[in-house]
């Protein structure tokens, strides 16, 4: 399909096609009750710091869909296209912002296989270079633990304050982050094993701590980065589906879909988080503490496409997830 830029009638799901939604715009609608989603709220996005301003339901509008996100304007058109042409509603995992400046520079999206995080801040606090943010780190020895008492060497390097500001709060957040990475260690070593025993599809760059994937187009070996990390389908049973043939309707219109996005721009590259069927112990564990890791209690938010209203937050906890 050809995604082109939205009408400009004022139809309603048109006008949250837009690079932004004006406060008042949406104000409007949702106190007219047009969008029937009174658990909507606006939240202007200069407002937004951090992921505890972002409470269940939370409006966003384009620009923090691409900072947060990683969906660059043209993706987020067939998002919501796809959306809203199948009435289906897709949930998102966030990314970083950076990733689709380097898919353009051939950086590689991460496959299915790879379940480890893209590197943020914290990770250039446990070592990893600043120019690696929004790629994937791995350290099969283990990463460097972080100590109370003394900041990284990159730490705020021109702030008098810097002891105080990470004993406070800095060093909380890189210590909850090596945890993190020494857990992954744990859940993904056998996986990353067997990726990189294929010298023809992946490489480890030892000396800057990154898996390398070949990039078919390029015909080299580059930096893997986030992806559009599907969480869920919504998918609506129409009233005439008996009930002996939902399983098929469902698992067709799921399949469409992905098809659908997994075409340029948006570039799928798996299917959704929830329809992972985890057997063993190991990847039930895995998909417990991923789940937990959305909960509305210092998780990170899922965007939330759903046909006729505008692009919001959900936790998994939520009320409307």
């Amino acid at each position: 399909p050809r995604y082109a830029p939205p009408p400009t009638e004022s139809t309603l799901f048109s006008r949250f096609l837009a690079d932004d939604v004006p406060t008042s715009l949406t104000d409007k609608y949702l106190r007219s009750g047009a969008l029937e989603a009174d658990d909507l709220r606006w939240l202007d996005g200069d407002q937004i710091t951090s992921a505890g301003d972002l409470i269940d339901g939370t409006i966003l509008p384009q620009s923090r869909i691409a900072a947060d996100y990683g969906i660059r304007p043209e993706a987020y058109r067939q998002l919501r296209q796809v959306t809203e042409r199948n009435g289906v509603g897709i949930q998102v995992r966030s990314t970083s912002g950076r990733v689709p400046e380097l898919i353009s520079r051939g950086d590689v999206p991460k496959p299915k296989p790879i379940k480890l995080k893209t590197a943020n801040q914290y990770d250039v606090y446990l070592g990893v270079d600043p120019d690696d943010l929004a790629r994937v780190p791995y350290r099969p020895n283990g990463w460097p633990e972080p100590s109370i008492d003394t900041p990284p060497h990159n730490y705020r390097i021109d702030d008098p304050d810097r002891l105080a500001r990470w004993s406070n709060d800095d060093y909380k957040k890189t210590y909850d982050r090596w945890m993190q990475r020494q857990q992954e260690l744990i859940d993904n070593r056998e996986d990353i094993a067997k990726l990189l025993s294929d010298p023809n599809m992946a490489r480890y760059d030892e000396e800057r701590g990154l898996i390398l994937l070949r990039n078919t187009e390029q015909g080299t070996f580059n930096p893997v980065t986030g992806d559009h990390d599907l969480w869920k389908f919504e998918v609506e049973i129409p009233p005439d589906i008996a009930p002996e043939d939902v399983d098929a309707y469902v698992a067709r219109v799921k399949a469409e879909v992905l098809a659908e996005l997994a075409l340029p721009p948006f570039n799928a590259q798996h299917g959704a988080h929830t329809d992972w069927v985890p057997v063993s112990a190991r990847d039930i564990e895995i998909d417990r503490r991923i789940v937990g890791g959305h909960g509305a209690s210092g998780g990170d938010p899922l965007l939330t496409v759903r046909p006729g209203v505008p692009a919001h937050i959900r936790y998994t906890d939520g009320l409307g997830s």
